[in-house]
């Protein structure tokens, strides 16, 4: 049997493919047992979302990379939470270990992860958290972290405005740049955006409410429109500060197909990537509001460490990737380029069929 006929059952329980430059994960799209925590409910169409930027990604030239739990896998008492792992245990996370392989793959080429959660605290707003950037990687670093945090504000409140999703009030959901649920903790545990932060790599933690995942989940259009926005902030921003804190020096045109190295072969039939804005004109095109509070973020950053992870005096990255090559890690997801985006969408369709036949039947937030 092929990888892209698979069937769920077929897959890990983990399921990975770690073969392009921006990773998205969602690690609570299944239930978690009570393991350092109390048990969480899966986060409705966290899994989808995740799988369909992963798709959309590809669709527009970048071979993005997914990280997923198999909704179809056996229950397991002893499963760590990714986003709620002892900081003296990273090793014991399968999670943590795919980051470590795709760290360790990607050879020096730029990174971007997006990290997808469902919230129920609110309908008002996708919560934009950088927190983790903001909050452990040096002073130095911080110019580039509020650049990445008002790129992706005005790509997702653009994304937005084309493509209005309200809240039961009738509310226009918008984004939220300072959000509660902002990817950072201080109690000894990390959250997946933390664990990117420790490796060096740039981090943002997504938190949507229902009535945006529930849209997400059936709407192709504004999926299409926040992976675009997503690849605009990876090309226009990360690529240029990875290039000078890292010494990479390769053209943003062949980061795709270098990241991979079978992928070399096929680097001219790689699709063209959205055009690169100008990074000056950032501030300039926000939405009304968002001015104002990127002025504020780039002048108040070094004020708003408490933590001592942000002391200047830490080694940048915290972590250095784990063993001597890549982690023991299944990956499920196929190399080749032209095949990635129809074995997403296989995924997706089994995932939806798991759905309808017993997901509707389980508890969720």
């Amino acid at each position: 049997m092929s990888r892209q006929t698979c069937k769920l059952k077929d897959l890990p329980n983990m399921i990975c493919c770690l073969h392009g430059p921006i990773l998205v994960t969602a690690p609570h799209s299944i239930t978690l047992p009570p393991v350092h925590r109390k048990v969480h409910l899966r986060e409705y169409a966290t899994g989808e979302i995740a799988l369909r930027l992963f798709q959309q990604l590809c669709s527009i030239g970048v071979n993005g990379s997914i990280i997923v739990w198999n909704c179809a896998a056996d229950d397991d008492s002893r499963r760590l939470d990714p986003n709620f792992v002892p900081t003296d245990s990273l090793n014991f996370s399968e999670w943590h270990l795919a980051l470590n392989k795709w760290l360790l793959r990607a050879d020096g080429c730029p990174l971007l992860h997006v990290d997808i959660h469902g919230k129920i605290t609110d309908e008002t707003f996708l919560d934009l958290g950088c927190a983790a950037l903001e909050q452990m990687w040096p002073t130095r670093h911080q110019s580039f972290v509020t650049r990445m945090k008002c790129r992706f504000a005005k790509m997702f409140d653009e994304a937005l405005m084309k493509c209005p999703v309200y809240g039961s009030r009738a509310n226009l959901i918008t984004v939220q740049v300072d959000p509660t649920l902002d990817g950072f903790r201080a109690d000894g545990f990390a959250t997946m955006s933390m664990q990117s932060a420790m490796l060096g790599i740039p981090s943002v933690q997504l938190e949507l409410p229902f009535p945006l995942r529930k849209r997400l989940a059936n709407d192709e259009h504004l999926c299409n429109l926040l992976a675009r926005g997503i690849a605009d902030v990876f090309q226009g921003t990360v690529v240029s500060w990875w290039s000078v804190e890292r010494g990479f020096q390769t053209p943003v045109s062949s980061i795709i197909s270098d990241h991979v190295e079978a992928n070399k072969q096929q680097a001219g039939t790689q699709q063209s990537m959205i055009d690169q804005g100008d990074e000056e004109d950032i501030v300039f095109a926000m939405l009304s509001g968002m001015v104002e509070r990127c002025h504020d973020l780039a002048n108040q950053h070094d004020k708003t460490k408490e933590h001592p992870y942000c002391e200047d005096r830490h080694a940048f990255p915290m972590l250095g990737a784990c063993g001597a090559g890549p982690p023991d890690v299944i990956e499920s997801g196929l190399v080749e380029p032209a095949e990635l985006q129809a074995w997403g969408a296989k995924l997706l369709e089994d995932m939806g069929q798991w759905e309808r036949s017993f997901g509707r039947s389980m508890p969720l937030i």
